[in-house]
C-alpha cells in the first residue's frame, strides 16, 4: 500500500498501520524508498514497468506527490473554478473547457533528477482511521504554516502542503506552498496553488492560478467537502464535491481554490509534509540548513454518525487526536522520514494540534 504521494509501506509496517494506528519512525526501508530507480510517485519499480519516454524531459513539469507531468496535461485553471471526471471545467456556473485524455506517460522523477540529490517526500506527519477512530472517512483537514525565508541557494523546487488522500493513494488533494519553478510555473519565490488530478482525470492534473507569497506570511490549507446545501456523500464516503483551498493571511481576496469530485473516499490525512526536488546542498533548503517548519491549528473532521445513515452526512465532528503514535494510542499522528543524501537534518515531530518539520 502507498501512503500519501505514492510512498509504498512494507507489509508489516501496513498491517501495524491499519491494526494499531502507529508505524513509528517509518524508514525508507520500510517505505521500499529507491530514489534511483522510483516511479512518479517515488514507489521502487520494476525496470520493465517502468514508462519508457520518447518526449524530452524537458516537456515535462514537476508536481507534486512526486508526479512528473508532460506540460500538456497539467491545466491552470481560473481561481475557483470546477471539474469532474469528464474533464469538464466549469466556472462562473459555464462550461469553459473540455479535457481531452492526456496523450503522454507520466515520467520518472529520478530520469529528470539531478543525482546525488534529495527527490521526493522527505518528512510528513499521517494518520490513518483505524480502532479508535469514530469512522474510517474523513471529510477535512485543515491547519496554517508560514511561509519560510527563502533558500540562500536556488535550484531546488520545494513543496509544503497539507492534503488528504485515498487508501488507493490514486488521489491526493493538496494546497501547496511551493519554491522554485517546476517546469510550469514558479522562481526564485514562493507561490501558493492547490492541486488535483490524476488516472481518474485520464491522466491529466489541474491546479489553480498560482498567487506571489512572502516569507513571514501565514498559509491556511483546506481540503473539505463541499458544503452547498444538502451534501451528497454515500455510505462509502464518496462525495461528490471537494473544495481544495489555500488562503493567505486569512484574506478571502488571496485564495487559492479549485472544486472537484472524487471516486474515492477520503481516507488519510496528511498534516504536513516536505518535498524536495534536485537538492545537492543544504543551503537550498528554506531559511538554509537547521530550519523549521510547524503546521499549527491542525484539525480533522470525519461524519457525525454511522455514514451508512445519509442524515449523519449533514455535520461533522471533529476528530481529537492524542497525539504522537510513539506514546500514545490512536487516534495519533505517525511520523515518517525518509533517508536522503545529502542529509540535511531532516525530522518531524508531532502534538495533538501540531506538526514540526525540521530540516
Amino acid at each position: 500500500m502507498r501512503v500519501s504521494g505514492g510512498i509504498l509501506i512494507r507489509a508489516s509496517c501496513l498491517a501495524s498501520l491499519m491494526l494499531t494506528g502507529a508505524c513509528l519512525d517509518i524508514s525508507e526501508e520500510d517505505l521500499g524508498r529507491d530514489s534511483h530507480q522510483a516511479d512518479p510517485t517515488g514507489q521502487p519499480v520494476e525496470s520493465s514497468s517502468e514508462p519508457l519516454l520518447t518526449t524530452p524531459l524537458g516537456e515535462y513539469a514537476q508536481g507534486p506527490g512526486g508526479h512528473l507531468i508532460h506540460r500538456s496535461c497539467l491545466h491552470e485553471v481560473p481561481n475557483g473554478a470546477s471539474f469532474d471526471d469528464k474533464d469538464q471545467v466549469t466556472a462562473s456556473g459555464l462550461r469553459i473547457k473540455d479535457i481531452p485524455p492526456c496523450s503522454y506517460p507520466e515520467g520518472a522523477t529520478a530520469a529528470r533528477a539531478v543525482s546525488p540529490a534529495v527527490n521526493g517526500w522527505v518528512v510528513a506527519s499521517i494518520a490513518t482511521p483505524v480502532n479508535g477512530w469514530n469512522y474510517s472517512q474523513i471529510t477535512e483537514i485543515a491547519g496554517t504554516w508560514t511561509v519560510p525565508a527563502k533558500p540562500a541557494r536556488s535550484g531546488a523546487v520545494i513543496f509544503m502542503f497539507n492534503a488528504l488522500q485515498d487508501n488507493t493513494s490514486t488521489v491526493i488533494m493538496q494546497p501547496v506552498l511551493q519554491y522554485g519553478n517546476n517546469g510550469r510555473f514558479g522562481g526564485n519565490k514562493w507561490v501558493l496553488a492547490s492541486w488535483y488530478g490524476g488516472p481518474m482525470f485520464e491522466g491529466n492534473y489541474f491546479h489553480s492560478s498560482p498567487i506571489d507569497v512572502s516569507p513571514g506570511e501565514v498559509i491556511e490549507g483546506l481540503v473539505h467537502v463541499t458544503v452547498t446545501g444538502n451534501i451528497d456523500c454515500d455510505a462509502s464516503g464518496v462525495c461528490d464535491g471537494w473544495t481544495i483551498r489555500g488562503t493567505v493571511n486569512g484574506d478571502t481576496s488571496r485564495r487559492s481554490t479549485i472544486f472537484a469530485t472524487s471516486s474515492q473516499p477520503m481516507s488519510m490525512a496528511v498534516a504536513g509534509a516536505l518535498e524536495l526536488y534536485n537538492v545537492t546542498n543544504c543551503n537550498q533548503l528554506p531559511s538554509g540548513s537547521g530550519g523549521v517548519t510547524t503546521f499549527s491549528d491542525v484539525r480533522v473532521y470525519q461524519p457525525w454518525g454511522n455514514p451508512g445513515n445519509p442524515s449523519n452526512w449533514d455535520r461533522f465532528q471533529r476528530t481529537t487526536f492524542n497525539g504522537d503514535c510513539a506514546t500514545t494510542s490512536a487516534p495519533c499522528w505517525n511520523r515518517a522520514v525518509w533517508s536522503q543524501a545529502p542529509n540535511c537534518s531532516f525530522g518531524v515531530s508531532v502534538a495533538a494540534s501540531s506538526a514540526r518539520l525540521t530540516y
